[in-house]
């Protein structure tokens, strides 16, 4: 008993849109980054939260009060979490999904950094992300979940807060965007795999 429940962190990775997804027995390949360098490790408590949201239409009409049907109009997705390992290679990532910083050598009277410019401009970058909970099957408890997400963009909006009594985390909102070259179009958003058997 408890096999079917779900509990436990999930880790975030990040790779280009149009990167192929490893399978979900194995672990994450190619270009797949962890979102922190220890993933779930440096996650706040809340974790990661996926949120699927709807607009609906109610429709009724002059002979009655009943609603005759109800019609979605708006779905949206998003996947959220507060990120606390701020290295310079993780930190860039929250501000518009960056990869790149930029490296001044150290000098004479001047040290080495990594820079990054805090204005994030007019275009979002959109990225891939593969959510994986290892371990974390409700059908056979030794394989794994796996959600697929093919375009997503940082919506979230930045707050450090710099104090002896609170430690700084940057909170990750994305939400996702439609991608139709993805399962042949079938699955805009993406999808969630959940393992049942091993693999042969």
């Amino acid at each position: 008993m408890g096999i079917e429940i779900i509990n436990g962190a999930f880790d975030v990775y990040m790779a280009s849109v149009g990167e192929t997804y490893t399978d979900l027995s194995q672990t994450p390949a190619g270009n797949w980054a962890k979102i922190g360098s220890s993933g779930k490790r440096h996650y706040g408590e809340d974790g990661v939260v996926i949120s699927l949201t709807q607009e609906n239409e109610n429709h009724a009409f002059a002979g009655g009060t009943e609603i005759l049907k109800v019609s979605r109009t708006l779905e949206e997705m998003s996947v959220s979490f507060t990120l606390y390992d701020l290295t310079s290679a993780e930190i860039i990532k929250a501000f518009n999904l960056g990869t790149t910083t930029t490296d001044t050598a150290s000098g004479s009277s001047v040290g080495g950094s990594q820079s990054f410019n805090l204005l994030r401009g007019l275009s979002m970058t959109s990225k891939a992300l593969l959510i994986r909970g290892e371990d974390k099957s409700s059908d056979l408890s030794t394989e794994n979940i796996q959600i697929e997400i093919p375009a997503c963009v940082q919506v979230g909006s930045l707050e450090l807060v710099f104090n002896k009594s609170e430690n700084v985390g940057v909170k990750f909102d994305l939400k996702a965007i439609a991608d139709y070259t993805y399962n042949s179009g079938n699955s805009p958003y993406g999808r969630m795999f959940i393992g049942d058997a091993a693999a042969s």
